[in-house]
């Protein structure tokens, strides 16, 4: 009889060899919603975590059944490529730990810790065989060797083996080749996947089922109908419990020192940033680097026309005169291989836009916002100040110019300027989500709002040390991570911007010409772009004049 998503034994959580001492796994993410609906799955996508202890020792078990066993095979979900970028269907779960929403180009996705991790396992001559159900090609990007590699539900990248779908009959060769293994093997590591009644789930069945074998091990998040048959069960992320598998529980002389090296920049976030434009000729430094401010704008790829009003408006590059400050603004953007081109292009003229390789969606925001801090302390040393922002905002360069003039001192100055929100709670049920798992406490540490703040470059620097800690955890939310939690951990005092008041409403529309004209002291409003509605952008050029003509200047007078 298959597991229930109602089973809590000690055999479903644990397996046939656990232990029941062991603590049972704690239930981090509920969800009614089945895994995969479209099958014949009834385990419902709630995610469990196992405790830290219980799992090394269930890994202690993993590590001596596979020394024993002689034909050790790997059975893969798409649960071993989420962190590559790649989907998965089974996380359904609005708190789910499992970033799903990614817009990842299939042809630049990178193998994850996990791929690097079996690789070794067959280059050691213990894993003997892969049926691989994805058909996202980062087995082979890996490493790992095509003859033995089943791509049971076909491949992007292989013609001869096209993608089957759900209704579709597998193809003859690969079936008789996994049944072959289903007989043969004796021990099945299933990782990543729900089990939920494919076809291919015979080759985890069928070895737990036989007798004389070493059983079934099987590492997923959530419940599958074959819990109750594994020897051991591991409820853990894939990378975390592959990670544990190769720097802890299998010396270096089983895996090679690729994985281990690996492993050890896989601990920071800031090992894994990759930059796609030459960095070094974008930061322009002026003659005089005293009064140096970089503006970095964090910007969706496609969104050229907003840019382009930017450099025309709020973020024209230049020397202004009567606060003897130089002002750069630099775009960061994330991939999106619709635009890529054009992203190419557009840098070539206007030297100002560097392209993270990180997707454009909402889980990833922070990890492009740390990406910024990264490259702009390391190619922009020498600017004193950094003013972030969005590229949905408006923003009067005069009145921040003349914040920094009257109450900084741009060469000494340690801190970070924003808005301060105090004592919000930590959601852990909708689109801003955050685990406690991912962050324990329930109140968020005093953060700013992230469509604008001005810091020195100092404090970033030490944003960016306390991000680069081992086994640092970015949290999705990106204002309350890098102003709150990543500022609270480095200890940067924090200011609230002096009478500067900002135009915000996050569920309306906002006219931001009215707020400009009726509000002498608005420092930025956002505009309509930021709630979803791609208006005009000449928006801008309508507000810069009104900024202008605020100022009694024009902006040949100001640079």
């Amino acid at each position: 009889m298959a597991t229930s998503s109602e089973d809590l034994s000690i055999q479903c959580m644990h397996g046939k060899a656990g232990n029941s001492n062991w603590k049972l796994p704690r239930l981090i993410a509920t969800c009614d919603k089945k895994a995969r609906p479209d099958v014949y799955g009834e385990i419902d996508a709630s995610e469990y975590l196992d405790n830290d202890n219980v799992l090394d020792a269930k890994l202690d078990i993993v590590v001596s059944l596979i020394r024993q066993s002689q034909q050790f095979v790997v059975y893969t979900g798409a649960g071993i490529s989420t962190s590559a970028g790649i989907g998965d269907y089974a996380s359904k779960a609005s708190n789910s730990i499992v970033m799903r929403e990614t817009s990842v180009n299939r042809l630049k996705a990178i193998p994850t810790l996990s791929h690097h991790v079996l690789v070794a396992l067959e280059k050691k001559n213990r894993l003997k065989h892969w049926v691989q159900q994805n058909h996202d090609g980062l087995a082979q990007r890996a490493g790992y060797p095509q003859e033995k590699l089943n791509e049971i539900h076909g491949s992007w990248f292989d013609k001869k083996n096209p993608v089957v779908l759900m209704d579709d009959n597998l193809k003859s060769d690969l079936h008789k080749w996994l049944k072959e293994w289903a007989e043969k093997s004796d021990l099945v590591l299933a990782m990543g996947s729900s089990m939920s009644g494919m076809a291919a789930d015979v080759i985890a069945s069928r070895v737990a089922e036989r007798e004389g074998t070493l059983g079934l091990i099987i590492i997923n998040l959530q419940k599958t109908p074959h819990d109750h048959l594994a020897t051991i069960r591991i409820f853990a992320p894939c990378d975390k419990a592959m990670s544990l598998l190769a720097n802890e529980q299998i010396n270096e002389r089983f895996l090679n020192k690729k994985v281990l090296a690996l492993n050890k920049t896989y601990n920071s976030i800031l090992d894994r940033l990759t930059f796609i434009n030459p960095p070094k000729s974008i930061c322009i430094y002026p003659k005089h680097t005293q009064n140096f401010i970089v503006f970095i704008v964090l910007s969706r790829a496609l969104n050229f026309d907003f840019r382009q009003a930017i450099r025309a408006t709020w973020g024209r590059n230049g020397k202004y005169k009567q606060y003897n400050i130089y002002v750069q603004t630099i775009f960061f953007v994330g991939t999106d291989d619709s635009v890529q081109s054009a992203i190419r292009l557009e840098q070539s003229l206007f030297n100002d836009v560097v392209e993270v390789v990180i997707p454009e969606n909402y889980p990833f925001v922070a990890h492009k916002e740390l990406a910024s801090l990264f490259w702009t302390r390391l190619y922009c040393p020498l600017a004193r100040l950094i003013f972030r922002a969005d590229d949905d905002i408006l923003l009067d360069t005069f009145l921040l110019l003349d914040y920094i003039k009257n109450h900084l001192n741009i060469n000494t100055q340690d801190g970070l300027h924003g808005w301060f929100r105090f004592n919000n709670t930590v959601h852990r049920a909708d689109k801003w989500a955050i685990t406690k798992i991912e962050y324990k406490p329930k109140i968020y540490p005093p953060y700013t709002f992230g469509i604008g703040y001005l810091f020195s470059n100092v404090s970033c620097q030490r944003l960016v040390n306390a991000a680069n800690r081992p086994k640092h955890q970015v949290i999705r939310v990106g204002d309350a991570y890098i102003t709150g939690i990543l500022r609270d951990l480095a200890r940067i005092p924090y200011y609230d911007f002096q009478n500067l008041e900002y135009a915000y409403t996050f569920y309306n529309p906002i006219s931001c010409d009215i707020f400009f004209e009726d509000k002498p002291q608005l420092l930025l409003c956002m505009s309509k772009l930021h709630v979803g509605i791609r208006d005009d952008p000449f928006e801008f050029y309508d507000v810069w004049n009104i900024i202008l003509t605020k100022h009694h200047t024009s902006l040949s007078n100001a640079t």
